[in-house]
């Protein structure tokens, strides 16, 4: 069966849609499958996300179209997409399907992605509560809508436009499309209008409207004015910056005792310390002021700053 194949039937086909959550790492995740009878532990023995207390918190199963609403379900929810690597035969995997958001977000966008489209077997543990992570984030109020759009300023230190664009969740043929326009990152995507889209031969209205979706739900929009777009250095820069994340923090200059809180708090790649706030490294158990000051002045030398948006 070729990967074609094995696309289609995940996408069109049956199975059950679930979220699953990990306390450790304070996300969620939103997957399919054909069986759900070991998958719980089958996610804790992978590791998944370099995490190993996954639950799965709520489930339902559909006779059609299972990935496809996995996939839409995810599309409302690119606000809070978060890659995070794991550890798989020695070498770093990427977990694609990892959300920095409470379970409540998480079931709002996939009950509005099922729709009306019949399901049977629903299921919901009573450990939900514990997966709302402190309660509502401003982000809360846009799953139904737009993120916030990012200022001009805030646009020249977003990390999303050195985003390649073969990570984004766009139809084999729409990226394809795309590429040969040279539209390779999502700065260079931004930066064209939708009437420059629709010159582009075979990339269809219906793409243009994926387009559109996607980077909306990203916060961003076609026709953006992206001061010092593009840099010169465009692929270097992304490339150097995407090693960067992978470095394992117990590789950095860090007393022995902030690296051993950095693994109690399931910090175990430069990408996963960035997306962490200031206020939250503070708000750890594990981490005193000083911790947190030494951990902002080397990132600070690395050229990278604690809350950064990542891909």
């Amino acid at each position: 069966m070729s990967l074609n194949d094995v696309f289609r039937d995940r996408f069109y086909g049956a199975g059950y849609i679930y979220i699953a959550g990990s306390l450790a790492g304070r996300v969620v995740k939103i997957g399919t499958t054909g069986s759900l009878g070991r998958y719980e532990r089958y996610l804790q023995n992978r590791k998944y996300g370099g995490f190993a207390d996954w639950e799965v918190l709520y489930h339902f199963w559909v006779n059609d179209g299972a990935g496809r609403i996995e996939h839409e379900a995810r599309a409302l929810l690119q606000a809070y997409k978060t890659m995070r690597y794991y550890e798989k035969d020695g070498r770093a995997q990427k977990a694609r399907e990892i959300l920095k958001c409470a379970f409540s977000i998480a079931h709002e966008a996939l009950l509005r992605a099922v729709g009306h489209d019949e399901r049977s077997e629903e299921w919901q543990s009573d450990r939900v509560s514990l997966f709302e992570f402190g309660g509502a984030s401003p982000k809360v109020q846009r799953v139904a809508g737009a993120a916030k759009p990012l200022s001009p300023g805030e646009m020249l230190f977003s990390t999303r436009l050195l985003q390649p664009l073969d990570q984004l969740e766009l139809s084999f043929r729409a990226s394809n499309c795309l590429r040969s326009e040279n539209i390779v990152y999502v700065g260079d995507l931004v930066g064209k209008t939708e009437d420059q889209l629709r010159k582009i031969p075979s990339l269809s209205h219906r793409a243009i409207i994926e387009v559109k979706e996607l980077l909306e739900g990203m916060g961003l929009h076609l026709g953006m004015e992206v001061l010092g777009w593009p840099p010169a250095d465009a692929a270097e820069i992304s490339v150097r910056f995407q090693q960067m994340l992978l470095i394992k923090v117990d590789e950095l200059e860090f007393p022995v005792r902030t690296a051993n809180c950095l693994r109690n708090e399931g910090i175990t790649y430069v990408r996963d310390l960035i997306q962490r706030t200031e206020a939250e490294l503070i708000c750890s158990p594990f981490l005193g002021s000083k911790s947190v000051e030494q951990i902002k002045w080397t990132l600070g030398g690395m050229g990278l700053k604690l809350g950064m948006d990542v891909f």
